[in-house]
């Protein structure tokens, strides 16, 4: 019996194994609902390769979509949608979708994002940073997403990276509905918060998207813009093409009584309703800008911003055609404003050059002549007075338009006066005191060496700088002297103190044998430098030209260069100040431009003859090859020898009276008839003046 059980116990054991192989070869839709599997989701590259797929299906249907609502009724865009909506995509997943290639799958991810649960995440800087580079339906969409995920205030922070982009008319359309809605949901923005540290272009550009918005929110916004940018000059802008003063510190500067005078008539020129503008016209160095500090500070008491930049540094850093334009409006702008700007410009005439060029006539002050007629910008110019007559007699509107402030040279007791008071607060720090007869001695070498400048400049400058000097080597008690004076002159200048100090005598046998050891076998050369020498040293020169003018005469090799460079090694300390001029390639009348400068300014500072003396007065100018020059070129220079002086097209004036010229020439070595002249390898005859 228990053998049965067994027996049968087996068999429905083996039953029950069978039926469940049985089943667990059914696949799992045909096993009861409790026993399957839980299912898992597509990976994520699958789904991203599905979208692109709803995109190419989705992609004829732009033909017939006239507006991008149009695809939200798109049952392909809508599915795509859906799958961006959920897992696994995260939202970093949807931005970098965005900001991608794919215009349609951009469209799909913005407009999840936008459909998202909030999850308080602001995603809303994301989408501004790039939105102005997207097409302008994802535009379009991302200002949805903008309403439904963004954090407020949203219309401030769009407005800040609008750009010409959004000038488009859809764009603008787009722009509107979207403001119209944030205006509803209850935001107010303010633009007034921020708008004054918005760039000067960028405004520019803001004003016209929002003009072409033309809603009465925009207006509104744009009035607020415009006010505010009236209120407030853009120190920005203004600093990247010139300086905004800083706080004017007045201890160095001395309140004489012209200064006084003077400063007065200017503050109440600026002060007036109807803004003028004014012309300070004087000398060089005779206190133009120490004027305009003066008269700045009790400005910059009333809360003005006072801005200086010359007609170059207006220009500089041009990028393209019609930047200028823009330059000088914007400018124009800030000078305009409601708060009180004066433009500072230092070689006022310069503008009349300033922007010229062959495709274009006009320059920066036919660009501002207007605004300056009609009183609504302040500008005080320094000019000198040679270079007023001649900006008058080209631009006779000024006469009318602008005050002329004339400046005059002190005379010498004032001088005297002025310099001792300064002296006074230069040394009460403790530097060396500098005596009167000094002072007396300070001017004298000043009108006979630095006469370039007038006075009281050239004198105040030689002490500042002989004080400056002496005060980190001067001992206890101890006070400037005449050769402190000589010393400091000799560093400006380059002439050695024995041809500066009277009290010296000047060594004539041992300047004849330096002249001899740099060049042989032409005495008659080194006599007439020689004598020359002497001369300056005795101040027998003509004071209103320059102190020699030479011909060196001879063929190739006979070191008549060698001869110039000696000659400026000795009496300006260094062949260095010897300044060369190639006259062989000036052979045309189009060559003057290297002489006097171009309106165009195509010629560099250092290329054109007229600056480099300027820029260093005291120097021997070596007029090479003088024969080969074109005519007008010796008219010019034969003006020069006489006048003592040119001046450039710009209006600047270079001063030749301390220096030597000297031409050179390979004809006339040989006269008919054998007799040499000038620099020959016999050495013989020679001719200077």
């Amino acid at each position: 019996m228990a053998q049965w059980i067994l027996i049968t116990l087996f068999f429905v054991l083996g039953f029950l194994f069978a039926v469940g192989l049985g089943y667990g070869r059914k696949s799992a839709s045909e096993m009861p609902a409790a026993l399957r599997p839980a299912e898992t989701a597509p990976p994520k590259d699958q789904l991203t390769n599905d979208l692109f797929r709803i995109c190419d299906e989705v992609d004829p249907y732009l033909n017939q979509a006239a507006n991008p609502s149009d695809l939200l009724e798109h049952p392909e865009f809508m599915r795509g949608v859906a799958m961006l909506e959920g897992e696994p995509f995260q939202t970093s997943d949807l931005l970098k979708f965005y900001n991608g290639d794919n215009f349609l799958l951009s469209c799909m991810a913005v407009e999840a994002l936008g459909r998202r649960p909030d999850d308080g995440e602001d995603v809303s800087e994301a989408l501004l940073r790039t939105m102005s580079t997207m097409a302008v339906w994802t535009r379009w969409f991302a200002l949805r997403a903008l309403s439904a995920r963004g954090i407020p205030p949203l219309v401030e922070r769009l407005i800040k990276i609008l750009d010409p982009s959004w000038e488009n008319r859809q764009a603008c359309l787009f722009l509107r509905e979207f403001l119209q809605q944030r205006f509803q949901a209850g935001e107010t923005p303010s633009i007034s918060a921020w708008a004054a540290d918005l760039p000067e272009g960028h405004v520019e550009g803001l004003k016209r998207v929002l003009g072409h918005v033309g809603s009465d929110i925009t207006l509104d916004l744009l009035a607020d813009l415009v006010r505010d940018r009236q209120a407030t000059p853009d120190i920005t802008f203004l600093s990247s093409m010139g300086r905004v003063w800083d706080q004017i510190q007045d201890d160095q500067i001395i309140a004489h009584e012209a200064l006084i005078r003077q400063s007065d008539q200017l503050l109440n020129l600026l002060r007036l309703d109807r803004r003028r503008s004014a012309l300070i016209v004087g000398p060089q160095g005779v206190g133009k800008t120490t004027l305009l500090r003066y008269t700045g500070r009790f400005l910059q008491e009333e809360a003005w911003t006072i801005f200086e930049a010359s007609g170059n540094e207006v220009i500089a850093g041009q990028i393209y055609t019609g930047q200028l334009e823009e330059r000088v409006q914007g400018l124009l702008r800030n000078l305009r404003g409601d708060s009180p700007v004066l433009w500072v410009v230092p070689r006022f005439h310069e503008l009349m050059w300033t922007g010229r060029h062959l495709q274009s006539p006009i320059s920066l002050l036919d660009q501002i002549i207007p605004a300056l007629e009609q009183g609504e910008i302040r500008v005080v110019g320094e000019i000198e007075s040679d270079a007023c007559g001649r900006l008058l007699r080209r631009f006779p509107r000024l006469k009318e338009t602008v005050d002329l402030l004339r400046v005059e040279p002190l005379p010498e007791e004032a001088t005297l006066t002025l310099a001792r008071d300064a002296a006074e607060k230069l040394t009460a720090g403790g530097a060396p005191a500098v005596p009167g007869e000094v002072l007396s001695e300070a001017l004298k070498l000043c009108d006979q060496y630095l006469n370039r400048d007038s006075a009281p400049g050239h004198v105040l400058d030689l002490i500042k700088r002989t004080v400056e000097r002496r005060e980190t080597s001067s001992g206890p008690g101890e006070s400037i002297s005449s050769r402190d004076l000589l010393v400091t002159l000799s560093n400006m200048t380059g002439l050695p103190q024995v041809i500066l100090d009277e009290r010296e005598s000047l060594d004539l046998g041992s300047l004849q044998q330096f002249f001899e050891g740099r060049v042989l076998g032409q005495p008659e050369a080194v006599d007439c430098l020689v004598d020359r020498v002497a001369m300056i040293k005795a101040g027998q020169t003509d004071p209103t030209r320059p102190l020699g003018v030479f011909l060196f005469a001879g063929p190739t090799a006979t070191r008549k260069t060698e001869l110039a460079n000696a000659l400026a090694e000795f009496l300006f300390g260094s062949a260095d100040r010897m300044i060369r001029l190639d006259m062989s390639e000036l052979k045309t009348e189009d060559s003057l431009g290297r002489i006097f400068g171009s309106p165009g300014d195509d010629l560099n500072q250092e290329e054109v003859f007229a600056d480099r003396i300027r820029n260093q007065p005291f120097a021997v100018v070596l007029l090479d090859e003088f024969e080969k020059a074109h005519p007008g070129i010796w008219d010019v220079f034969l003006q020069l020898f006489d006048d003592g002086r040119l001046t450039d097209r710009r209006g600047n004036t270079a001063d030749f009276r301390h220096a030597i010229i000297i031409m050179t020439s390979n004809l006339g070595g040989v006269i008919p008839g054998g007799t040499s002249l000038g620099f020959t390898e016999a050495g013989g005859s020679f001719s200077g003046t």
